[in-house]
């Protein structure tokens, strides 16, 4: 796996600290997306996102300004609500953090933000009530997780960015 991204970024200037970052057990998203962001080749960027837009025809997702924007637009391409109109959380890990910043507990709003990513708030009412009755959500929230039928893991979306460049600097070679 790191040398496929020491593949993907031999266009980074600082290679080694970001493969420094992923062998950490713990790193920072933003410290990570800060050193991708910075020194990465903007062509292969703008490449990639146009390979992204041309599987997602008909979204809206605007171009990214940084790998966490791209992460987020491409859970945004990929998770399913029955309609577009008033709130949409792009992932699982946005949910997590809309609930447990509105004085959630953690396990609370983990598993509310799990039963909603898999659909089951359309499909289990009775749970889903449940968990309305238990957490703090506003019935705006309440009403995009009523609507979500799969939300995507950002775990997967990062996944896929280093695939889509991958790709990309292998058809440029």
């Amino acid at each position: 796996m790191l040398q496929m991204i020491r593949i993907l970024f031999y266009s980074l200037k600082s290679a080694d600290y970001l493969v420094g970052l992923l062998q950490k057990k713990e790193f920072n998203l933003a410290e990570l997306s800060a050193t991708v962001w910075k020194d990465l080749d903007w062509r292969l960027v703008k490449n990639v996102w146009i390979r992204i837009e041309g599987e997602t025809i008909g979204r809206q997702v605007s171009e990214p300004l940084s790998f966490y924007d791209a992460v987020i637009g491409m859970c945004r391409a990929h998770s399913t609500y029955e309609s577009n109109e008033g709130r949409r959380f792009s992932s699982r890990e946005e949910l997590f953090r809309f609930l447990y910043k509105n004085d959630n507990e953690l396990t609370l709003s983990y598993e509310i933000a799990d039963f909603v990513r898999k659909g089951k708030a359309v499909n289990e009412k009775w749970k889903w009530e449940k968990y309305i009755e238990k957490a703090r959500i506003t019935p705006e929230a309440v009403s995009a997780c009523e609507k979500c039928k799969y939300l995507w893991p950002e775990s997967h979306c990062i996944d896929y960015m280093l695939l889509y460049g991958m790709i990309e600097k292998c058809e440029n070679i």
